[in-house]
């Protein structure tokens, strides 16, 4: 994971794991790739190919870059819980529910 603030015209690549799924989360300003401009509250998913993404530009962007390897497994979401099984998710609910999983406070 990686949380960059970036600003300016110039180009900026960064390294991956080859085979990794990427996500670049733009939380503010703007980020261009290659073609793709990906704006304030939008998210660019990248393909698992390839060692390295490159931002070409920038405006006074903040964005969170995520990679990490493939589960290659179901995936099952419900509310801010995510697993690979209905039932996994029904037991998180009740662990939640129960006060298993601890309070903020």
């Amino acid at each position: 994971m990686w949380d960059l603030r970036l600003t300016g015209e110039q180009p900026l690549a960064l390294p991956l794991p080859e085979g990794y799924t990427t996500l670049l989360v733009v939380l503010k300003g703007s980020a261009q790739i290659g073609a793709e401009k990906i704006g304030g509250a939008e998210v660019g998913i990248f393909d698992r190919t390839g060692d390295h993404i490159r931002i070409d530009s920038a405006q006074d962007a903040t964005v969170l870059l995520l990679c990490g390897e493939p589960i290659d497994g179901p995936i099952v979401g419900s509310g801010p819980f995510v697993m690979n099984r209905p039932e996994q998710i029904k037991q998180a609910i009740e662990d939640y529910r129960s006060g298993r999983m601890g309070h903020l406070g």
